[in-house]
């Protein structure tokens, strides 16, 4: 019973966790469509950039073409599907 609750407690906390910088930077374009607000041009845009510039900091996502500080913070809190 106990490793019961152990996993779905584990379950429940891993499936609440928001985006994490090294997730972004290695996000799979249909992971990063995934998140609301993001298509495909948006997907690529964030691809793009980030072969040159590995973001380093969430701030960073507003330099890509088409994003703004409202969906980079849903970014941020986005949970991408693995």
């Amino acid at each position: 019973m106990k490793k019961i609750l152990l996993l779905s407690t584990l379950t429940a906390f891993v499936s609440l966790h928001a985006m994490t910088l090294k997730e972004l930077n290695n996000a799979t374009k249909e992971q990063l469509m995934s998140v609301s607000g993001i298509g495909e041009t948006k997907a690529d845009e964030i691809i793009k950039y980030r072969k040159k510039t590995p973001f380093k900091t969430f701030k960073e996502v507003e330099e890509v073409k088409g994003i703004g500080p409202a969906l980079a913070e849903k970014l941020k809190t986005a949970k991408i599907k693995k």
